[in-house]
């Protein structure tokens, strides 16, 4: 029986993970997020004009790309010649601690992207996801007392541009159908997550209870908030990459972050007739890939 294409596709992915080779994961993963800036920047390349709401989804995607190759650069380990230690006593390390807390940054990033430009029912509620996000930054760096003459420049600049966005908001369908109390809450305290907590976005996003990226929010966030939990997971993990135990995090990790960054590419590549254009110039095996491991970014019960 002869195999159809997708079929050998299949079982090459298989194939590959069931290898667990750092290096050729790393080597996946560095070349999806180069396609991932590839397909994001289809509009710039083009020259396509975009609403001023729309602006910042391609810094939100360089965003989640730049996380993603500085986790990349730590986990694969480095040398630090340090002084006063004999030579003989350096050994390779790798910074694991480190690395999950830009994963988790890097998650966070697709989350705000999903919260502002996919999960929003229609462009006037993404409009004013957008502006209420950059508000609520104006307004608190407004609480800042710049001593520069620049910085009190820069201060004033903002507060005008503020009440122009105030005033954009304030016409906006989805800010009249938003409660007294969150419209006057937006302006004067902000809200970045407009009123959402990250357990609500995740779940919004497709990353529901029982879902892989659900679960792996909080063992990311025990690293970036330095709980006790992962003192102890590094203790008992040791820093040298040599062992087993750091070269199966990193391993980890790599995979993961891989199956959100296809996620994202499936995402934006559905956001534009273009970039859906360009997208479908890659070779047949990567688009092939790319909708695989996707798909198994909202899938439940992921391990």
């Amino acid at each position: 029986m002869t195999l159809s294409k997708e079929q050998l596709f299949a079982i090459e992915i298989y194939q590959n993970n069931q290898m667990k080779d750092l290096a050729f994961a790393m080597q996946e993963y560095e070349y999806f997020l180069g396609i991932l800036l590839y397909v994001q920047d289809t509009l710039a390349d083009k020259e396509v004009d975009v609403q001023d709401w729309e602006r910042y989804v391609g810094v939100l995607t360089h965003k989640f790309v730049l996380h993603g190759k500085s986790m990349l650069e730590l986990l694969k380990g480095f040398t630090w010649s340090i002084p006063f230690f004999p030579t003989t006593s350096q050994k390779q390390m790798v910074d694991i601690s480190s690395a999950n807390t830009i994963f988790r940054a890097q998650f966070e990033t697709a989350l705000m992207y999903h919260h502002i430009y996919i999960n929003p029912q229609t462009d006037d509620e993404k409009e004013l996801r957008y502006y209420a996000w950059i508000y609520t930054a104006l307004l608190q760096r407004q609480k800042l007392n710049p001593r520069t003459e620049e910085g009190k420049q820069q201060k004033e600049r903002d507060a005008e541009e503020m009440e122009k966005m105030r005033q954009i908001m304030q016409n906006l369908e989805a800010y009249k159908n938003l409660s007294p109390k969150n419209q006057n809450n937006l302006f004067e305290t902000g809200s970045v997550k407009f009123f959402k907590k990250w357990n609500v976005i995740m779940e919004e996003s497709g990353f529901e209870e029982g879902n892989i990226f659900n679960s792996l929010y909080y063992y990311l966030s025990v690293y970036a908030h330095s709980e006790g939990l992962s003192a102890i997971q590094l203790h008992d993990a040791g820093y040298l990459f040599s062992s087993e135990h750091n070269q199966n995090s990193a391993y980890q990790a790599i995979s993961q972050s891989k199956i959100l960054v296809c996620h994202m590419i499936k995402h934006i590549k559905n956001s534009h007739t273009l970039i859906e254009e360009r997208f479908k110039t890659l070779p047949e095996k990567t688009q092939y890939f790319i909708e695989f491991y996707a798909k198994m970014a909202t899938h439940k019960g992921l391990s």
